[in-house]
């Protein structure tokens, strides 16, 4: 992308300028062809370009600048700027694919199929409060036992 601003006519197909994408000064001159040949000295170093017109929107003024740059043979007057064709592109040929894609098959089954859900019971609602069970009858030692504690885990008494 080229951006000039600041053009100064700094005499006949000379102009100054200022490049801002390279961020220096551009000096420009008119070529015979009627194209800029552009130098701008970049902090990078020097930067060469050239700039080729497309059309004109004043071509008396353009014609005026080429001749006095001197052996110009300009256009006539409003007549399109005439460039030599492009080059014609032509193409590599295609070589033929080495590979036959193979026909689609059917997807495979799944690795895994989870059950079914099911829903949890739901817990009894009690109105009342269930009552505490019944605690569980202290076993009785044997006959020649003396009893010293009991176990606090089973109960069971401790003998001595």
């Amino acid at each position: 992308m080229v951006v000039i601003t600041n053009i100064v006519r700094q005499g006949a197909g000379q102009y100054g300028a200022q490049d801002l994408p390279l961020m220096g000064a551009a000096q420009m001159t008119m070529q015979r062809d009627g194209s800029f040949s552009v130098a701008v000295q970049t902090m990078l170093g020097p930067m060469r370009y050239s700039l080729t017109p497309e059309g004109v929107d004043n071509p008396n003024a353009f014609s005026a600048e080429v001749q006095a740059i001197g052996s110009y043979t300009p256009p006539a007057v409003g007549a399109p700027l005439q460039y030599p064709a492009p080059p014609t592109y032509q193409a590599p040929p295609q070589a033929p694919p080495q590979y036959q894609t193979p026909p689609p098959q059917a997807a495979p089954p799944p690795v895994y199929q989870a059950p079914p859900q099911t829903q949890p019971a739901a817990p009894p609602v009690y109105s009342q409060p269930a009552p505490a069970p019944s605690p569980q009858p202290a076993p009785t030692p044997p006959a020649d036992c003396r009893v010293i504690d009991y176990d606090p885990d089973t109960g069971m008494p401790i003998c001595a």
